[in-house]
């Protein structure tokens, strides 16, 4: 069962059209208002045909060579898409890991390992999400490559964190038992990083069990007893806000690729039934992200063994819905594509991954629409004197503003858009 969404209340002024949201985290009453001059669209992704979702081929000669499998996030402490590490060749035959790490910038990739003095071990497939809590970007496990053999592959279960431009280890007592491609990413309405399955050995043992980070510890959580979560690993994952729950869909349990979705709240997991979902596949842990702009969890390719898909879906309210986008421009099919958004573009970015085997990309591409509307406030049109916070959720980045009076409604919260725009991405 979908739990409900948060509260909404809607006032229109004029031309001027709020949202309220109210939302408990961790006993913590906070609001969200989002605002757009204009008419906001009752339903549906586009407000018209004007407003186009597309995909964008971003042309920069000196970004990081083809890879697949590397790790992504947007860290909000150097406003840039963090990359690292990721494999050239796949573990077909055999696999040669990376350990470089980059930044994606004002439209451009820059390589940042030249002037590190310390960078994590080579590795593909790990985990890594962004902390706004303790203000850093967690890296955890993956797989050291090799070829193509468990005794070759090693898996990792070390943690590292990336701050002030700078790598280095954490020791923790405790760590994930199953290293390899787990499902991760930044829960905000339990406050802690989650990581879900992966591999504990190369293609032989696969886990179901779930931990937090929190604090610069690990530990495991002892879910709430229901219906049980197959064991996996390269499950996508991601956190929506406007619903307060995390999602989780596919992967692959050592014997076929799965296709069921999943959502994670307070320590129980729960199937959700969407009619219409993408087909089973796997697609990693940096295969989703949600978008702020659209108000849903963008997924992109994968692979079901045979087939390598090229599909764009987005996820909101329990509902999994096909993008249309620009056919004539369109990623090229892939699975172990790293994708993130990207505030600073106003888009989800696509990095790399397997178009088939063996074979890798080294391509960047942007999702992105229109701003509804011609009349949409700039930055300036933001009430004065509020303060503005960024922080993540999952793979986004949102603004936190504080004690706003719309006539006689005042919150406190959230505005998870760029520039105070709201989309309405709600199905009927």
């Amino acid at each position: 069962m979908v739990p409900a969404s948060p509260r909404r209340r809607i006032l229109v002024m004029g031309g001027l059209a709020v949202v309220a949201v109210l939302v408990v985290t961790s006993g913590v009453f906070v609001g969200a208002a989002f605002h757009s001059s204009g008419s906001v669209p009752p339903s549906g992704l586009r407000a018209s045909a004007s407003d186009p979702l597309s995909w964008s081929l971003l042309a920069d000669a000196h970004g990081p060579p083809a890879r697949y499998g590397a790790s992504e996030v947007w860290d909000p402490s150097i406003n840039a898409v963090l990359l690292f590490g990721g494999g050239t060749i796949p573990f077909n035959g055999g696999v040669y890991v990376d350990n470089d790490t980059w930044i994606f910038q004002n439209g451009t990739w820059t390589n940042l390992t030249p002037v590190l003095s310390v960078s994590p071990p080579a590795r593909v497939l790990a985990g890594m999400v962004c902390d706004p809590v303790d203000n850093y970007v967690v890296l955890f496990g993956g797989l050291s490559g090799g070829a193509g053999t468990p005794a070759n592959n090693l898996p990792f279960n070390d943690t590292w964190v990336f701050e002030n431009r700078s790598w280095h280890q954490l020791s923790t007592p405790v760590a994930a038992s199953s290293p390899d491609n787990p499902a991760m990413t930044w829960d905000a309405a339990d406050g802690y990083v989650l990581l879900f399955g992966g591999e504990i050995s190369y293609r032989a043992v696969y886990a179901n069990d779930t931990w937090m980070f929190r604090g610069g510890a690990w530990s495991r959580i002892a879910t709430v007893p229901g219906p049980g979560v197959l064991p996996r690993s390269e499950a996508a994952m991601s956190y929506e806000p406007m619903d307060g729950y995390v999602v989780m869909f596919g992967g692959w349990n050592g014997v076929a690729r799965l296709g069921d979705t999943w959502m994670y709240s307070a320590g129980r997991w729960s199937k959700l039934p969407p009619s219409v979902a993408p087909a089973p596949r796997v697609n990693g842990n940096s295969g989703m992200a949600f978008d702020p702009l659209l108000n849903e969890s963008i997924l992109f390719g994968g692979e079901n063994l045979t087939t390598f898909y090229g599909d764009t879906w987005g996820f909101a309210s329990g509902i999994w819905t096909q993008l249309v986008s620009n056919a004539s421009v369109s990623p090229p099919a892939r699975q172990g594509g790293a994708l993130v958004y990207d505030p600073a573009e106003n888009g989800v970015l696509l990095f790399g991954g397997e178009p088939t085997w063996p074979a890798t990309l080294n391509d960047t591409w942007l999702l992105s629409a229109t701003p509804i509307g011609s009349n949409d406030p700039p930055t300036s049109s933001m009430p004065s004197g509020v303060p503005i916070l960024p922080i993540i959720s999952g793979n986004s980045a949102m603004l936190v503003f504080l004690g706003v009076g719309i006539g006689t409604a005042v919150t406190a919260g959230v505005i998870a858009v760029r520039y105070a725009v709201v989309r309405s991405a709600r199905r009927p």
